[in-house]
């Protein structure tokens, strides 16, 4: 703001230099010689005032600067090839003896006498503003597309004997042909890889790109600047993968590349040959836990692709060598598992999304999936797959598969799956993998998978899958949240959609391309990544082990000792039957709704007794004031915009409440003791405040109350909407005047009914909150904005989920109007706009603080159990101690792996470092092979260097110290 604020006097200045920047030198004269000048360089520092035979004799090793030529008013633009310039090939830019050689003449004779009708120029050339001709003096005029614009510029090709093709010499002085027989266009190396690092960091598309240089070329007349956006697509793919194969060594050898050999992968991960010392085996049988790999797997739906006319003429360059898998042994392994992959069971939220997916007309591929290093987010090799009908498990096991093979697993024992839906595809991933051998001969025998899903996604499924799949109870896998593709993929869907209509092949090179580059990212920044995930454990564990140590003082040590062996049982059975994990769950029965409340209450009393009438006929005033409820959203839902047969609906519903209420307060009275002539006072006494403080009135809408202002009971008279009338309960009246007129029973019988009413209720809510978070998730990827049966879904679960907040927020209202206990009270907290919004927030990786945010008290694992007696303490303690034994392994092994972590980032570089210096020694014969590979081997000693020294200044660091106490935890390591 200083900065500008100090800038606004100078506005003026500015702008008059700026504006006398337009006009020639006052003399007239030429910078470097006594003539008249007529021509300047835009690219020249200082833009040189020149004669002609000055700014050709400059620039001849500079032919693409924009010049601009002095007409005694004004500068108009003008090109390097007026004032003589001609691009000499090979002799180092010297003109070829056994060629043409240019003399230009004087501006204003030669070039103005030329007549576009008697020269070789195409009717599209007609309109070029350039006016370039299609040859000069025996050169021809090719047109250059270079960073800088779009240029006409004369070549002179060398023709001694032995010269090399056309296309050679081009390419020598950095210019790519975008053909190969009578060469019109060429593009400079400098605006290719200018244009695939905005493609890669900016996203911009091939057509946006070349009309950025039609802009540059002529802002005024960007249409008259010759299109060359198909060539740039043409050139671009040859430039792509011209680099990979460059990057990767392989032009430094006659091999070809394999699967996954244009690709790179995660330097910290645990590599055997590549990154692990030669004894690391003996220490992996010590502490297996250490050398886990963990993988993430997931889908998105953003990168789908659009059938071609004709796919059989489509040219692939890099198949299968970098992230996307190769076709046809992934169509092979499509066609073994064909289409009897079987429906789940609606037994969880991400079963029935999932369930929901139909393929979409017109599209060959619906999307994409991958697998990633859950760690540190690296893409993983050939592991990127096309959907066809969805995200079926033949998709991603198949991907997950190709992850394993081509990430160096060979000696890895064990190995990590993260994946949203594994609850769907766990209970018979090694059976599927075992009996199709285009995955079994992928997977090293003897690996142990174990499965896991995402820390944010595992709360959208049913709670039983917190336990059983949760990563805070994965031996292994340290501080990890599982969700990291989502942070990838957010980056991807920028791209996206530009490659919806490309080639099959090209837009397998975009997404290979934008992954490696995604890959290289995070090499150049993983070091301090590592720090960043270093410190965070270091703090993290700290409060671990302080919250372990404060909560294991108030337990015995017979009880740790019987808790200890339960959980590592649990974790070696976990294999087997993954049921064993319900162990770190709390004990009980589910929390009894009404009606179950209702039968274990008349169960409970004597049948001939009137506490049966009692119980029965409070129960369906609880059920009426529900009812009242659903009719006031149906009213709401549609207001004044209803149709006729939506107002029959609702004059249906409200004369069927109003039978109903009608008939409860018969029943009611009877049960009080009222008569038709008392009823009156019985009506006056709430219709106010009563006794104990609660108002009976106030707004029903208030979603953001405080605890101490808790929202008032619907209890608003009205003749004409039934859903408004007042319900005679006990809890309209209050405690006091329920203890007045001797309703004690009826009053304890209705706190017993709210509870479970209450428990019905956040039930109901948990269940469709994860619904509609995992819904958003998914639509999250797809990015759909229009109409769809997904957002019909999620409007759906938005109704539910109010219906139920409303009923919740009655009820606990009635238990404190009740006198309920404080037991009671505490278990039925204050339910929040913002206890809500939380959950759907859930999936967002990309807001800051989510993967340490606390969930709101509903959703908290024994919130839903019902234990009596003396048990109460003892199982509350059991299972907080459980979770506070896993949270504080999960840091202990965050900070051991990131500390080997560090060593084996080092340890990459410099195999990496080797690499190049066999490439170098191997090369001594070729110039340019051996100065490359010096350059490549110097980039990753400088890696290795940096890494070095930045890991040895870090307080306390001692990879050798961790290693000797590695995952040294007793939960089932």
């Amino acid at each position: 703001n200083d900065y500008l604020k100090e800038w606004i006097p100078k506005r003026r200045p500015y702008l008059r230099v700026s504006i006398e920047r337009e006009a020639p030198p006052l003399s007239g004269k030429c910078n470097n010689c006594p003539d008249n000048g007529s021509w300047r360089c835009l690219d020249c520092l200082g833009r040189p005032f020149l004669c002609m035979e000055c700014c050709c004799t400059a620039h001849a090793l500079l032919p693409l600067h924009r010049i601009e030529r002095w007409t005694g008013k004004g500068f108009q633009p003008a090109w390097l090839w007026e004032t003589g310039v001609v691009v000499n090939l090979e002799h180092g830019g010297a003109a070829c003896q056994a060629g043409f050689r240019f003399e230009p003449s004087e501006v204003g004779s030669q070039w103005e006498e030329f007549d576009d009708t008697t020269l070789d120029t195409t009717e599209a050339e007609k309109d070029d503003f350039t006016k370039a001709p299609s040859h000069l003096n025996g050169h021809p005029v090719i047109t250059v597309v270079d960073a800088s614009g779009v240029h006409p510029l004369p070549f002179r090709f060398c023709r001694c004997s032995g010269f090399a093709a056309d296309d050679i010499q081009l390419l020598r002085f950095g210019f790519i042909a975008s053909s190969y027989l009578n060469i019109q266009t060429v593009f400079t190396d400098r605006v290719l890889d200018d244009f695939l690092l905005d493609n890669r960091e900016c996203h911009t598309a091939a057509f946006d790109y070349f009309e950025k240089l039609r802009r540059r070329t002529s802002p005024a007349f960007p249409l008259k600047v010759k299109n060359r956006y198909s060539e740039l697509l043409r050139v671009s793919r040859i430039w792509r993968n011209l680099k990979h194969w460059k990057w990767h060594g392989f032009g430094h050898s006659d091999t070809e590349p394999g699967e996954g050999d244009l690709a790179l992968f995660c330097p910290a991960c645990p590599q055997p040959g590549v990154n692990l010392p030669p004894s690391w085996e003996k220490e992996r049988d010590r502490n297996p836990c250490l050398y886990t790999r963990s993988f993430v797997v997931d889908g998105n739906f953003v990168a789908n692709h659009l059938k071609q006319k004709r796919p059989e003429d489509d040219v692939w360059l890099a198949e299968g060598t970098a992230m996307m898998t190769k076709r046809e042994p992934y169509k092979e392994h499509l066609a073994l598992v064909g289409d009897n992959e079987p429906k789940q069971k609606h037994d969880c939220n991400v079963t029935r999304a999932l369930n929901a997916k139909v393929l979409q007309g017109g599209k060959d591929a619906t999307g994409i999936g991958a697998t990633a290093c859950a760690r540190h987010g690296f893409f993983c090799p050939t592991s990127v797959v096309d959907f066809q009908k969805g995200e079926r498990q033949a998709n991603v096991d198949y991907s997950f598969c190709r992850a394993v093979k081509a990430t160096n697993m060979v000696g890895i024992l064990r190995c990590v799956k993260i994946y949203d839906a594994m609850c769907k595809s766990a209970p018979h991933l090694l059976k599927r993998i075992g009996e199709n051998k285009c995955l079994s001969e992928l997977v090293p025998k003897g690996l142990t998978i174990c499965k896991a899903i995402g820390s944010f996604h595992v709360h959208s499924h049913i709670k039983e899958c917190y336990q059983r799949y949760g990563l805070m109870y994965m031996p292994g896998a340290g501080l990890v949240d599982g969700e990291i593709l989502e942070t990838l993929w957010s980056v991807l869907n920028h791209t996206s959609p530009h490659t919806r209509g490309a080639t099959a092949a090209h837009r397998a090179e975009i997404l290979d391309d934008k992954m490696n580059y995604s890959n290289w990212k995070k090499v150049t920044l993983l070091t301090k990544l590592l720090c960043q995930k270093r410190s965070k454990a270091i703090t993290l564990l700290k409060k671990a082990e302080g919250a372990f140590e404060s909560l294991s003082g108030s337990v015995q040590e017979a009880r740790k000792r019987e808790w200890t062996i339960g959980a590592e049982l649990a974790q070696h059975n976990r294999h087997n039957d993954v049921k064993a994990m319900d162990w770190f769950a709390p004990k009980g029965v589910k929390d009894p709704h009404r009606v179950e409340v209702q039968l274990q209450l008349s169960k409970d009393s004597n049948p001939t007794s009137p506490r049966q009438n009692i119980i029965k006929v409070l129960s369906e005033g609880l059920h009426v004031q529900e009812l009242q409820i659903g009719v006031q959203q149906f009213a709401r839902k549609f207001g004044d915009r209803a149709t006729t047969k939506q107002q029959l609906e609702l004059r249906d519903k409200r004369i069927d409440l109003r039978t109903k209420i009608d008939n409860f307060h018969l029943q009611i009275f009877a049960l009080m003791g009222v008569t038709e002539e008392h009823d009156d006072e019985l009506w006056e006494d709430i219709s106010g405040e009563d006794d104990d403080g609660w108002s009976i009135g106030g707004s029903e809408d208030d979603d953001d109350e405080s605890e101490e202002d808790e929202p008032p009971l619907e209890l608003v008279e009205s003749s004409i909407v039934p859903e408004q009338d007042k319900i005679i309960l006990p809890s309209s009246l209050g405690l006091t005047k329920c203890d007045k007129l001797g309703m004690a029973d009826l009053r304890l019988v209705e706190i017993d009914l709210r509870c479970g009413q209450a428990n019905e209720a956040l039930d109901n809510i948990r269940l469709e909150l994860g619904k509609r978070a995992f819904l958003a998730a998914e639509k999250r990827k797809t990015q759909k904005r229009y109409q769809t049966r997904s957002w019909a879904e999620m409007r759906s679960a938005r109704a539910v989920i109010q219906k139920w907040t409303r009923i919740y927020r009655q009820t606990r209202v009635a238990l404190l109007r009740l006198g309920a206990t404080q037991t009671i009270t505490s278990k039925y907290q204050a339910l929040r706009k913002e206890h809500l919004d939380c959950s759907l927030t859930l999936h967002d990786t990309s807001i800051s603080g989510q993967s340490h945010k606390n969930l709101p008290w509903l959703w908290g694992s024994e919130s839903g159990k019902v234990i009596k007696g003396s048990d109460v303490m003892d199982e509350f303690l059991r299972v907080h101690w459980l979770r506070a034994q896993a949270q504080r392994d999960r840091a202990r092994e965050e900070k051991i792996l990131v500390e080997h972590e560090m060593q084996w980032t080092i340890n990459y570089f410099q195999h990496r470092e080797n690499q190049w210096t066999l490439l170098e020694q191997a090369s001594q014969d070729k110039p340019g092979h051996q100065a490359y590979a010096c350059r490549q081997q110097e980039m990753w000693r400088g890696l290795a260097d940096q890494a070095r020294e930045t890991f040895q200044s870090l307080p306390g660091h001692s990879t050798a110290s961790a290693t000797q106490s590695v995952m040294a935890t007793p939960a089932g390591h």
